[in-house]
């Protein structure tokens, strides 16, 4: 038994942990000319403009100490960076971060690395834009162009064991609950600019500030983000790993690949994996409180 003046002497020596853990919300906003191409048919054609949500790529958002501006580690924003030791790049250390979309495996070798999370309806919208809109048509593994929704599908729920689209997590599900599912449910949505916007969390993040000033909300890191857009030719992303990844047998045909993942320095070295026709944020929102709704908007372009 603890007497009373013993469990005075106890709860006088407790230690308050200066810890605040949150989750962050704010928006993501990709300029139109993002999600717009122009696609070269099969017959060598330039075909018209066209503007799709699924144009854009995954977005990451990171959270750094400080930001620096072009032509300081990069030709364009790039966040503070630690030193440079020997021939490896220097590491922005972030703290934490998200995307708006992620790489996902999509059940066939030719989909590695080319298809992101929420930006389908359903497998005939998976089918039918890589068949007729990029002109790109896939196989399965007997070497039969794939023309139906429903056999990939199956072919999902074979290799992955499960019953449902939600665990297949590739496509969008009933997010605006109005009990159908379809383009309002999809994580980009255009604004009243013609841009495309996104919500986005950062769960249980740990806040940081100077010199531990929790009372006074003084956080002290950055948010950051950037777009890798899908190549022009092939439509797959540089900061998907194509030789990692779920491995499979397919079936009778006993074919194995690689389904391809994110790899695991993108946000702590983004100049590895930012190219040419990528989205930066030219400046960051500096996270002063946990209640904060920042909107930050990709708007440089790489060149």
């Amino acid at each position: 038994m603890i007497t009373a003046p013993l469990f005075a002497l106890f709860a006088a020596c407790t230690y308050e942990e200066p810890f605040q853990i949150e989750n962050l919300s704010g928006t993501v906003v990709v300029p139109r000319a993002a999600a717009t191409r122009e696609i070269v048919d099969p017959d060598g054609v330039v075909q018209p403009p066209l503007t799709d949500s699924r144009f854009i790529g995954p977005i990451y958002l990171g959270l750094y100490a400080s930001m620096l501006g072009p032509n300081e580690v990069a030709s364009y924003p790039h966040p503070e960076v630690g030193p440079q030791i020997g021939d490896v790049q220097s590491d922005a250390y972030p703290y934490g971060g998200t995307t708006v979309g992620d790489l996902r495996f999509a059940c066939f070798e030719a989909l590695s690395c080319k298809v992101v999370s929420d930006r389908f309806v359903d497998f005939d919208d998976v089918v039918s834009f890589f068949k007729d809109t990029l002109y790109l048509p896939f196989e399965d593994a007997a070497g039969e162009v794939v023309e139906s929704g429903d056999l990939m599908r199956h072919t999902c729920y074979d290799l992955l064991e499960v019953y449902t689209d939600e665990e297949v997590n590739l496509t969008a599900s009933d997010e605006n609950e109005d009990g159908k599912i379809d383009d309002l449910d999809l994580q980009f949505q255009e604004n009243a600019d013609g841009d495309f916007a996104a919500e986005f969390t950062i769960w249980q993040q740990e806040m940081v500030y100077d010199n531990d000033d929790v009372e006074n909300d003084a956080a002290a890191f950055s948010l950051w983000a950037f777009a890798d857009q899908p190549s022009a030719t092939e439509f797959n992303f540089v900061t998907c790993d194509d030789s990692n990844g779920a491995g499979l047998f397919i079936g009778e045909y006993a074919e194995e690949y690689y389904g391809g993942r994110v790899r695991q320095d993108v946000l702590n070295v983004p100049s590895n994996y930012i190219t040419g026709g990528d989205y930066v944020a030219s400046e960051a929102f500096v996270w002063e409180n946990a209640d904060d709704r920042p909107v930050i908007t990709l708007d440089w372009e790489v060149l």
